[in-house]
């Protein structure tokens, strides 16, 4: 009994000596390693006198806790050529989380990696590449990166998220992979707030940016880059919302001039911009039956879908569900069909919208349904042509009610449908929010001709005041409140 009495004391008092035991052990503080030698010559330690670039990012690797790497202004040169180890010591630095990157800024801290590209053994090698945890990069900017595989400036493998804040990922190539710039896979979550990724090359699919992952973009630029296969810029494969951003000056020689994705789209309060693809979607190609994409609050011009029977020279949908609202498609073309937006298959809702100015060497300047459904309502289809002739909608169209077109959309006709000559709209161009708009000059028909279903703000933000006006503009709309 005795015993018995001792050994349920113990198991009471054992959470108790558990706390104190682990109020005991000092947890791992996190430490600042200063890089401030801009060479690449030692991994000795960061020793009096100075740090390298890669001794600091060795240096944290080891030690527990969330450290910080700190770059000085200048520019960072890795020199020691790789020879296929992950452990940092030569070719790419090698990251294990939980560590942040800081610089003095995109235009002041540079890393340039082109001595450790593809000319360099072991195929060459990128700036960064993340084996687990969270990273955050903030304040620098890489450049001059080459690989054959993928993730040609970063990679990201195993389970983590990497932020890039105010960072710069350009001149990169991945010449036979996919990320131009950035890799992703599964496991890890991406971000970019205020960066920007330009002039990057993959082989494959994400001239820019390949993200199977969770990814964000936020007041980011991701431009002038080139994909082999889908995604001039962005190609994303798991859920991906972008806002407030540019995505322009890309190809793809596949689908996806600008953004290719597979998996959810988000996109708002953006503009999506001179960009060409060779096979189809000169803007945007969404693919996949599950997804239910939108696109909000954002301009789509001087998109280019080029091969023969390349459809969709802004949006080509092909399987899901897309709502289009408060957005301007206008200046696209294609040779296909379907210069604002064709539907191979799935169903696409416009709401608010303004679809102008854009033309199809064949079927539909502005929409061509050819085999999913396109629907409508207090939208904007006019001025659109087929070559010379005037050609708004082609297909299998249907209204929701309160559109305006031209004579040349089957399929309107319900209540409040406006057919006319002239639309009265102005050339698209800043009348202030966060894209370009087609502005509805005086006496235009879509002024308080809208019907249910208006956003309470138009595409700048602007209130609309009493009956709606149809389109993406509102002619009287208030600012603010």
């Amino acid at each position: 009994m005795t015993g018995a009495r001792v050994l349920r004391r113990t198991r009471r008092s054992l959470p108790f000596a558990l706390a104190l035991l682990a109020a005991a052990v000092p947890r791992a503080s996190a430490t600042t390693f200063v890089a401030d030698r801009l060479t690449d010559n030692q991994t000795n330690g960061c020793a009096l006198g100075g740090c390298t670039l890669r001794e600091a990012v060795l240096a944290a690797n080891v030690h527990a806790g969330a450290d910080v790497v700190a770059m000085t202004e200048g520019r960072y040169v890795l020199q020691r050529a790789g020879t296929g180890e992950d452990a940092g010591q030569t070719g790419d630095l090698d990251l294990r989380g939980p560590l942040t990157i800081t610089g003095e800024g995109a235009k002041k801290t540079f890393i340039d990696a082109q001595p450790i590209g593809i000319s360099a053994p072991d195929s060459g090698d990128r700036v960064f590449d993340l084996h687990g945890g969270d990273v955050t990069v903030r304040g620098i900017r890489m450049d001059n990166s080459e690989v054959r595989g993928d993730g040609g400036a970063i990679r990201a493998v195993g389970h983590g998220s990497l932020l890039l804040r105010g960072t710069g990922v350009g001149d990169a190539t991945a010449a036979r992979g996919r990320g131009g710039g950035i890799f992703t896979q599964r496991g890890y979550s991406l971000r970019l707030v205020e960066s920007r990724v330009d002039n990057d090359h993959a082989g494959r699919s994400g001239g820019g940016i390949y993200s199977v992952g969770k990814l964000v973009v936020t007041n980011s630029a991701v431009d002038d880059n080139h994909a082999g296969g889908n995604g001039g810029s962005i190609f994303a494969a798991g859920r991906t919302e972008i806002s407030r951003s540019a995505i322009h000056d890309s190809e793809a020689r596949s689908f996806g001039g600008a953004i290719g994705a597979s998996g959810r789209l988000t996109l708002r309060s953006s503009v999506v911009s001179d960009s060409r693809a060779r096979l189809g979607g000169g803007g945007v190609w969404l693919k996949g039956g599950a997804a239910r994409d939108s696109i909000s609050r954002t301009t789509m011009v001087s998109l280019h879908a080029e091969g023969p029977s390349a459809k969709g020279g802004a949006i080509l949908v092909d399987g899901p569900r897309l709502g289009i609202t408060n957005s301007t498609i206008a200046y696209d073309d294609s040779k296909g069909g379907g210069a604002g937006v064709a539907v191979a298959s799935g169903r696409v809702l416009l709401s608010s919208s303004t679809v102008t100015q854009n033309d199809s060497r064949r079927r539909g300047g502005g929409l061509l349904s050819a085999g999913g459904v396109v629907a409508m309502r207090n939208t904007i289809v006019a001025a659109n042509k087929e070559g010379r002739r005037p050609s708004d909608c082609v297909g299998s169209i249907r209204s929701k009610g309160h559109n305006l077109s031209g004579f040349h959309c089957a399929g309107l006709g319900a209540r409040g449908d406006v057919r006319t000559r002239h639309p009265l709209l102005g050339p698209v161009q800043n009348h202030g929010g966060p894209s370009p708009t087609a502005s509805l000059r005086s006496g235009s028909p879509a002024i308080n001709a809208g019907g249910p279903g208006c956003p309470p703000r138009d595409q700048r933000g602007f209130r609309r005041r009493g009956r709606c006006d149809i389109g993406a503009f509102e002619f009287r709309g208030r600012r603010g409140g």
